[in-house]
């Protein structure tokens, strides 16, 4: 079952996130984040949030077991670090290839969500959709090993994502094994409204 572990793909861009945080908040200056798979602890979100400093963030997944376990455990860090976790942090249960409701965001993060065909498929339309009405920012983790990998790329660029930076290959250690992550930067431009 996936979502209930940290991922050394969450890890690593968090690391990354911490280690270049000037470069990081240059690239984003977002009020609203949402992380879209965040399994049973948004680490991804909430130290994408306190880097950027944002207003607000929502943590979604598809599992509601999940997510009411990253809800919880949102709400310990909040307990124990009220000065760092100052944020209005919500939670939704989210499937990609039905979104109806999406909350938007002026950023967006994910990290180790991509890992079959199908999830390589819907994931950028569904940043689209969560993207705010202004136009977003996204930071995608995913590993180079995975099926879905080239078709994500390909989903990103029919969708008119701007790919800003890509960082990778970086080596990640899972299970004694070992494979690359490669970090993903978009601009995602506000839709445009045909009359």
């Amino acid at each position: 079952m996936q979502g209930f572990r940290i991922w050394a793909s969450s890890k690593a861009i968090c690391s990354w996130m911490i280690q270049n945080a000037q470069a990081f908040r240059e690239f984003s200056n977002p009020v609203n984040c949402i992380e879209l798979g965040c399994g049973s602890f948004p680490l991804v979100g909430l130290v994408c949030s306190d880097v950027l400093k944002a207003k607000s963030l929502v943590i979604t997944d598809y599992n509601e077991e999940c997510l009411l376990l990253a809800k919880q455990n949102t709400d310990d860090c909040k307990k124990k670090n009220p000065q760092r976790f100052d944020i209005n942090v919500l939670s939704q249960v989210l499937d990609w290839s039905a979104i109806s409701n999406c909350p938007k965001a002026d950023f967006i993060i994910g990290s180790a969500c991509v890992y079959e065909e199908a999830h390589a498929r819907i994931l950028p339309g569904a940043m689209r959709r969560c993207a705010a009405d202004t136009g977003a920012k996204a930071l995608i983790a995913i590993h180079d090993g995975h099926s879905g990998f080239d078709s994500f790329l390909d989903e990103c660029q029919q969708q008119d994502f701007i790919m800003v930076k890509h960082i990778g290959p970086i080596e990640v250690i899972e299970n004694s094994r070992s494979s690359n992550v490669h970090f993903f930067f978009y601009q995602i431009n506000a839709a445009v409204v045909q009359l």
